[in-house]
């Protein structure tokens, strides 16, 4: 509740109780901050009575601050605790972006090996039905999909990829008439 006076005293007087000086010195900012120019009386007798917890330079410079006749919140210093002054900026860069290629290459086989790794079969042979109608004559892409055929007992999906490579006048391995035979298609 930024706007709540009651809210700032009530920070002000337990920083100022617990000693939390640079804590304090946040809470006297917010407090300035918030008033935006308003509640000078308050503001001084907060400050004065913080005095024993700040540094010299601290107090001056809340207490030059509240001399002004026109206070401008940008000159109010900075203070790590703060919860409403800007803060600094730095001119480190702390994050680099790197722009990597859109689409990396990946294994077809050893995605698929990941993903039964990870028990979502329907997903491994989605990509190995793709990766064998772009490249059949990779037969490590055959004998993984004619495994999961078989321990999924997948019919429809065995007859057809088969259909499909056998239009495309693929070179089968003979893994794919036995396994044909297994599930009796």
């Amino acid at each position: 509740m930024p706007r709540s006076l009651r809210a700032h005293v009530e920070r002000i007087h337990y920083c100022f109780g617990h000693h939390l000086n640079e804590q304090l010195y946040a809470a006297l900012i917010d407090l300035l901050i918030v008033l935006n120019q308003s509640g000078r009386r308050l503001s001084l007798r907060m400050i004065f009575g913080s005095r024993s917890r700040l540094t010299a330079g601290q107090f001056q410079m809340l207490r030059d601050f509240l001399k002004k006749e026109e206070n401008a919140l940008e000159s109010l210093p900075h203070a790590r605790f703060s919860l409403f002054s800007k803060g600094l900026q730095s001119s480190v860069m702390l994050v680099q972006m790197v722009e990597e290629p859109r689409e990396t290459m990946h294994d077809p086989l050893q995605l698929a090996r990941d993903y039964v790794e990870f028990s979502q079969l329907d997903e491994a042979v989605r990509v190995l039905e793709q990766a064998i109608l772009d490249h059949p004559d990779r037969f490590e892409l055959h004998n993984e999909l004619l495994t999961l055929y078989r321990s999924t007992r997948d019919r429809a999906g065995f007859k057809r990829t088969h259909q499909a490579l056998v239009r495309l006048g693929a070179n089968l391995p003979p893994e794919w008439g036995q396994l044909g035979d297994f599930l009796k298609v």
